[in-house]
């Protein structure tokens, strides 16, 4: 849904209505400025297998509670972004393209924001069950880039004993395997029910519960980050990513390889993506093609939101100086009654003040505070 900015992929629904088997990936760019409820979490993914969300993000956090500012932030999501980045930067996304067959999926996605900071993130699904991640950022010399990879509260993440690679295991007994591939200088630790920094939450009916994130920190002046996300039936004994192969050489020039007995080769040259599941199967290739134009599509949502907004008053945020003025009035309130009580002045010059008051506040609150 390239308006939309979402992109949505099944697997496994031969099963169908069953879970056994049911893999969802959903992705997402979308941004309009000045529309409610929107998180900053563009080029995040999601990423649901067998009755369990084994990518997600922290959720609709309530607004009552603390933490909702960052929840509603980057560090809610698994979004590739800067430390110091707020949730109303200036920035855009814009898809380069889009394959979709039987057995490759992937989209190609870039952010810009301002200062020339840019995170191009690519993701690929090869059915039925393997997930390619590739994040690359660049433009904030001195700054760091991070993405937080966060799993639901039933699920338990546990490094493998092995550089990069981590478990995550269902109550059912049900397994992925993730394996992290990066540039130099990259560092990697765990989170869990962190309020500083934000991480390791995910909401369940209303209420922010603990769970396993995975922050991985990168110099912001020119980074890569490959994820390997591989699920088998049962087990993890089908996604020998301990071995796992993974060349970066820019945007366009990657590859990605598992070995054993059903060797697995993703490689994208160009605009082309291949794909070699054993050594004697044939070569799949899809090409990432361009998405319709979309800005006229844009331009008229923008319109209509703008005829739909005029038909309503504006008004000014002044919760603030609500505040400040109550705790003024109340304030000069108590300081001339203690004068009144001091120079025992008589009941009817207090009954005169009030009948001041009384106008005085009408006009702060129907027409200063309005």
């Amino acid at each position: 849904l390239p308006v939309a900015g979402y992109a949505v992929w099944w697997g496994g629904l031969a099963g169908w209505p069953g879970p056994r088997g049911l893999r969802q990936t959903v992705i997402t760019w979308s941004y309009f400025p000045g529309h409610g409820h929107k998180h900053a979490d563009e080029t995040s993914l999601l990423l649901w297998a067998d009755g369990h969300s084994w990518v997600t993000s922290a959720g609709y956090w309530p607004y009552d509670l603390k933490g909702r500012g960052q929840a509603e932030s980057w560090p809610g999501s698994n979004a590739p972004h800067l430390v110091t980045e707020g949730p109303a930067s200036l920035r855009s996304t814009r898809l380069y393209g889009s394959a979709w067959s039987e057995r490759i999926a992937a989209v190609d996605l870039e952010r810009r924001r301002e200062g020339g900071y840019t995170v191009r993130r690519q993701v690929v699904y090869v059915t039925p069950s393997v997930w390619i991640v590739v994040d690359h950022a660049r433009g904030a010399p001195g700054g760091t880039t991070r993405v937080q990879w966060t799993t639901s509260p039933e699920i338990r993440m546990q490094p493998a004993g092995l550089p990069g690679v981590y478990r995550l295991q269902a109550p059912d007994g049900e397994r992925m395997t993730l394996a992290i591939a990066a540039s130099p200088d990259a560092t990697a630790r765990p989170l869990r029910a962190s309020l500083s920094p934000f991480g390791g939450w995910h909401v369940l009916r209303k209420q922010p519960v603990a769970a396993d994130t995975l922050v991985l920190d990168q110099p912001g002046r020119d980074a890569w980050l490959i994820s390997i996300w591989c699920r088998a039936d049962g087990s993890a004994s089908g996604c020998p990513v301990e071995a796992a192969r993974a060349e970066f050489r820019d945007d366009e020039h990657w590859e990605v390889a598992l070995p054993g007995r059903s060797a697995l080769a993703v490689v994208r040259a160009s605009e082309g993506l291949s794909l070699r599941a054993g050594d004697s199967a044939p070569r799949t290739t899809v090409v990432l093609r361009a998405p319709p134009e979309v800005s006229g599509a844009r331009a008229r949502i923008r319109a209509a939101y703008e005829r739909t907004a005029a038909m309503y008053p504006r008004f000014r945020e002044i919760e603030d100086y609500r505040w400040r003025a109550t705790y003024v009035v109340v304030g000069c309130a108590v300081l001339q009654e203690l004068a009144f009580l001091a120079l025992a002045l008589p009941v009817g010059l207090r009954l005169a003040s009030l009948c001041a008051w009384l106008p005085a506040g009408l006009w702060l609150t129907l027409v200063y505070l309005r």
